[in-house]
């Protein structure tokens, strides 16, 4: 009777364990996506015409290139530069759904010195006051494994402007609108969320554009992606307008 009532509880504790994975597996739980943007010059942004002008009392000007390429600065003791936060757990029974998202942290600086009517420059990129709270809907497939993620991103970003000697000339703010219309993959392994990995482990690459006055491309990856080296084959790419 013992041995009976051992191999019951052990059955039961089985039973228990598979049913709390089974809810785990259907839920996403509130938290941080990070991501990386590489110096590889695919991310940039061309200041309005007379923008930078502004900081130094010069006539606005087309004769100079308003481009300035960009790079991550990574969050101290990580690889990651920017970081976005779901505020809200998600069941994926209610699919489609969506959650609350908020950008908490982006770093960027210029890769190199910009030529500019008040002079050589170099820029610092970082977020300015409390950000807006815009949403990520979530689509999964039946199974309720994987599926795709929409997020709606708007971001309010200060470029601060140095010289060579690393004087502070001054600051330049936008509000930078990131609609997404395609979706990016999500997916579980062993009950872990992984936003940017689809169920067979390609990693996807992210490319918005600003299509808008003040033209940019932001292109960033999965920040897991690249510290665990699980992912060696692209599976798609986006382009989306910024407005």
């Amino acid at each position: 009777m013992k041995r009976t009532s051992t191999v019951i509880a052990a059955v039961a504790i089985v039973l228990v364990i598979g049913a709390a994975l089974s809810v785990s597996a259907q839920n996403i739980p509130a938290g941080e996506d990070h991501w990386v943007t590489p110096g590889d010059g695919s991310t940039f942004f061309s200041f309005p015409q007379g923008d930078v002008e502004s900081l130094c009392g010069a006539a606005p000007s087309p004769d100079w290139d308003h481009a300035v390429q960009l790079v991550g600065v990574p969050e101290p003791g990580n690889d990651w530069d920017t970081a976005v936060l779901r505020m809200e757990d998600v069941n994926l029974e209610d699919c489609p759904t969506e959650t609350d998202i908020q950008v908490m942290r982006l770093e960027f600086k210029s890769m190199n010195p910009q030529e500019t009517p008040c002079g050589e420059l170099t820029w610092a990129v970082s977020l300015q006051d409390e950000q807006p709270i815009t949403k990520m809907k979530f689509v999964p497939t039946s199974d309720l494994t994987s599926g795709v993620f929409i997020a709606d991103i708007v971001v309010r970003v200060v470029f601060r402007a140095m010289d060579t000697s690393g004087n502070y000339i001054g600051d330049l703010s936008y509000t930078l609108e990131l609609p997404d219309h395609i979706g990016v993959p999500w997916s579980f392994q062993g009950g872990l969320y992984r936003p940017g990995i689809d169920e067979k482990d390609n990693c996807i690459h992210v490319l918005r554009e600003k299509l808008a006055v003040a033209t940019g491309r932001h292109k960033y990856y999965i920040e897991n992606m690249i510290a665990e080296g699980r992912c060696e084959e692209v599976a798609s790419v986006k382009t989306v307008s910024l407005r």
